[in-house]
């Protein structure tokens, strides 16, 4: 029986936040970010004026209309309405990052692990 590795999946996270920033990830799925790094919140069905704040150097983001927030991967749970490992899986996919996230163990690395 092979199984998903989960803990490798969990180490992703970190890899992942290291080579996509947040900026970066809401121009790709297409938010307009302002000079002083603002977008319209996708949260708040009557926005206006642009409320989300993106950080700079991957930080992550909050919504002030909404009081949600929280790094790139929270951004795509959200905002696709998805799990942890299928964001994770999602980002993954979108940019190509070629992580071998929820793939199944082998025979030898299931071994390793029983041990």
């Amino acid at each position: 029986m092979c199984l998903i590795n989960v803990e490798t999946d969990m180490n992703y996270v970190e890899e992942i936040k290291s080579r996509v920033t947040a900026r970066d990830l809401f121009q790709f799925y297409g938010f307009e970010i302002n000079r002083g790094g603002f977008c319209k919140s996708p949260f708040s069905s009557n926005a206006k004026t642009p409320s989300l704040k993106v950080y700079d150097e991957g930080r992550g983001w909050y919504d002030f209309s909404s009081g949600h927030g929280g790094d790139i991967i929270d951004f795509v749970r959200e905002y696709f309405n998805l799990g942890f490992a299928d964001a994770q899986k999602k980002i993954n996919d979108d940019f190509r990052l070629g992580l071998k996230i929820g793939e199944p163990l082998t025979r030898e690395q299931q071994l390793e692990a029983d041990r």
